[in-house]
Order: C-alpha cells, then sequence, then structure tokens
C-alpha cells in the first residue's frame, strides 16, 4: 500500500472491479478442511471476518501484560478530571475544508449517497454539518450509522481466489462518516507527529512508498562504497490491520497527550463496531468487529501509524542498524512494510526488539515469510542466520520489497 494519489487511484480502481465482474469471484471457499459453495460462500465471509474480528488471547503468542494494563487504565481514563476537558468547536470553515477533500468517481455508500452529493450542496448543508457534528462533540454519542461500513474482499495478486485469508478486507463508509472522521484526523495528526518520522512513509500525505525506497537504495550504495556489509531484511506482519488491538490503541493515544473528551469520542467510535461484506450482489448481516482499523477509513491510517510508531521508535532509540552520516535509517517503513537494514552485529539485537515489542501489542510476525538478503558484503562478508523467537528467518539471493526486487548485486528491477 502506497500513500500517493495515484495509488489510491489504483486502490479504488480495484474496488470497483471486485464489484462490478461478478463473473471473476470464486465459486468455492474453504475455511479449513470444510468447503462453501454457492449460496454458501456469503455465510464462509461472515465467518471469517467475524474469526479475524474476534481478537486472539494466546499467551503462547503473546504477551497479556501490556493489554491487561491497558484494560485497567482505560476504565480508570473516563473518571479522571481531565475528562472535562471538551473538543474545540468545528468550524464551517473546517466542514467545507472536509467536503472538498472528498475522493469523487467513487462508489455510492450504503446509502446511495456520492460524494458529488455533499459537494454539489457545499453551500446549502455546510451549516447544518457542523452543527450535527457539534452535537457529536458535545454529547460524545457517535451514531451507530458511523460505526458501520460495507467490506468488499479485494483479491491479493497472484493468489489463490478459494482461500478468505489471501482477500484485503475493504471497507466503504458513509460519506457522512468520511467527513466526520476527517475533522478528527486534521486535529489529531499534529498532536500525535508534531514531526513526521522520516522512516515511516505509510500513510504520509504526498509521500509515496518509493520514498521509502530510496532510503533502502541510497543506505545500499554507501555501504557499498564504505566496503560495509549491510543487510536487509522484510518482515511479514500477519494481517496487521486487521488485528490492531483496540484497547492498546486507545491506550497509546492517551500517553501521547490525547485526553478527555477526545479521548472518549475515539473509544465511542470503536466500541460496537460492525460491518457487512459484500459479495457479487449480495451482502452478510451485520458483523461485530473487536478489532482492527477498516481499510478505507479516513481515521485507519493515522491510528495504524501511531500503534506501529512503537516499534520505528525503540529501533531508533536503540541506536542500532544503518545510518547515514549520523540520521538513523535501521527502519525503512511503510504501513505495514517493515524493513530492517545494519550491520550484522545490529541484525539479531533489532529482531530481539521487534519480537518484544511485537508480543505486547499483539502483532503477528510471521518469520517463515520473513527474509534476509545481503545487499553490500563488503570485507570479510561471513553469512550469518537470524533467528525470530526460535524460527529462522529465509537467507534468499532476490527479495521484493515496497514492489522493487532487489538482489545480492544491489540490482533492482520494478
Amino acid at each position: 500500500m502506497q500513500a500517493s494519489q495515484k495509488d489510491s487511484k489504483t486502490f479504488h480502481k480495484l474496488v470497483k472491479q471486485q464489484r462490478s465482474k461478478h463473473d471473476t469471484n470464486t465459486d468455492i471457499l474453504y475455511i479449513g478442511n470444510k468447503a462453501f459453495e454457492g449460496e454458501k460462500i456469503l455465510s464462509a465471509w461472515q465467518t471469517h471476518f467475524e474469526t479475524l474480528g474476534t481478537p486472539n488471547f494466546d499467551e503462547n503468542i503473546f504477551d497479556l501484560e501490556r493489554l491487561e494494563l491497558a484494560k485497567l487504565q482505560n476504565k480508570i481514563i473516563p473518571e479522571l478530571d481531565i475528562q472535562n476537558k471538551e473538543i474545540t468547536k468545528a468550524t464551517p470553515t473546517e466542514i467545507e475544508s472536509a467536503i472538498r477533500k472528498l475522493n469523487t468517481g467513487k462508489a455510492s455508500d450504503e446509502n446511495g449517497i456520492v460524494s458529488e452529493h455533499y459537494i454539489h450542496a457545499i453551500d446549502v448543508i455546510t451549516d447544518e454539518i457542523t452543527d450535527i457534528i457539534n452535537q457529536i462533540f458535545e454529547e460524545l454519542d457517535v451514531p451507530q450509522s458511523l460505526k458501520n461500513g460495507i467490506l468488499t474482499p479485494v483479491l491479493k495478486k497472484k493468489k489463490d481466489k478459494t482461500i478468505p485469508g489471501n482477500y484485503r478486507g475493504i471497507v466503504v463508509t458513509s460519506i457522512f462518516s468520511k467527513i466526520f472522521e476527517t475533522i478528527i484526523k486534521d486535529r489529531l495528526e499534529p498532536e500525535l507527529f508534531p514531526s513526521q518520522n522520516t522512516l515511516q512513509r505509510g500513510f504520509t500525505e504526498g509521500a509515496s512508498s518509493l520514498f521509502t525506497a530510496f532510503i533502502v537504495s541510497e543506505t545500499t550504495m554507501l555501504y557499498k562504497f564504505l566496503k560495509i556489509v549491510l543487510e536487509l531484511l522484510t518482515l511479514d506482519a500477519e494481517k496487521a490491520f486487521d488485528t490492531v488491538t483496540h484497547e492498546i490503541m486507545l491506550n497509546k493515544m492517551f500517553h501521547d497527550g490525547i485526553r478527555g473528551d477526545m479521548w472518549v469520542l475515539l473509544k465511542n467510535i470503536y466500541t460496537n463496531m460492525t460491518l457487512q461484506v459484500k459479495w457479487g450482489d449480495q451482502t452478510t448481516q451485520h458483523v461485530n468487529i473487536q478489532q482492527g482499523i477498516r481499510q478505507g477509513a479516513k481515521l485507519s491510517t493515522l491510528l495504524y501509524k501511531r500503534y506501529n510508531n512503537t516499534i520505528l521508535n525503540s529501533i531508533t532509540g536503540s541506536h542500532l542498524g544503518a545510518k547515514i552520516g549520523t540520521i538513523c535509517v535501521a527502519s525503512p517503513t511503510c504501513a505495514d512494510d517493515i524493513a530492517l537494514l545494519g550491520e550484522p552485529q545490529d541484525i539479531q539485537a533489532m529482531l530481539n526488539i521487534i519480537e518484544f515489542h511485537t508480543k505486547r501489542d499483539m502483532v503477528k510476525i510471521n518469520p517463515e515469510k520473513s527474509e534476509v538478503l545481503c545487499t553490500s558484503k563488503g570485507k570479510n562478508y561471513q553469512q550469518k542466520a537470524y533467528t525470530l523467537g526460535e524460527k529462522q528467518i529465509n537467507r534468499v539471493d532476490k527479495l521484493k520489497h515496497l514492489g522493487i526486487t532487489r538482489n545480492v548485486k544491489s540490482k533492482v528491477k520494478n
């Protein structure tokens, strides 16, 4: 996933293709060893996303101490005096700006409304929308319609279409919800990211994933020039967006300074969240979502960046990994595509940091789909093995990262 306008259009194009060309849909789905065909496919999708939306509290995989602490603190937070910090009222200028940011030419929401309806009526509806949003800010009562969404499964490139796990769930929310979340996002972003992390390029306005790829290329060239060994390691986070733990996410926001009514409002947005899966011309019943962020919702990009930033800040703070001068470039990241750059003596220590934080944040990294490539052999190169947990990372002669294939000779191919 990339952050440029071009990528956004491609993203919506994929959704449109999936919805319109029903003949490309599979006639059978497998969940485990059980097959679902015909009319039962819709039931399979509902089962799949219900399971995906339910947290896995397996203490053999995750360190649940962080979760229990977050739950305890989150119960106390609304009772604090600081909760009385009110949300500044939205202005008609803010609402008008949010409406003009809506993407046009997109599918209608579940109410049959498209962005153009709001844009063409902007002079008439701005004041009314301002009043409604300010009422939500005052009462902190988020309408259920803003918590619902229509999810369309979009098959990942070159994947088996009979396996539900090979699809991305792209959610279309109401147009009003997009305006509402844009207002909140515009207020939260300066507080959460007063200065943008130079390595976190996913979901950053005006910054394509190519910026991250450029960092990898420049670092490789520098280390080859200096004849220093450099390893590139890519990590595969399983269903990263779908498994964000709401309690931990909200707790991180509080400790970042999001306090009072705004924190309560965010909690209410992510309470009783539901979606319906759209497959062909049919939709499932409402599915309760107890974890994850909705791919396609305006707030989701900001919330995921914050969730993921704990890992990146820990790597940067360790002073491990590759550097260009005094600038740390050890973890060039785009959305959920985390990569590590460093000399062999640093890589394992960085992996240990990753393992610690992902277990505490209930993020599952798949070592079998993670890969390591030596991009600069330098002097006296000796191949080393790295492990995540008890499993060894696969060493390869070439790997694909952010759409670019790199090999041991430092050559790249789109």
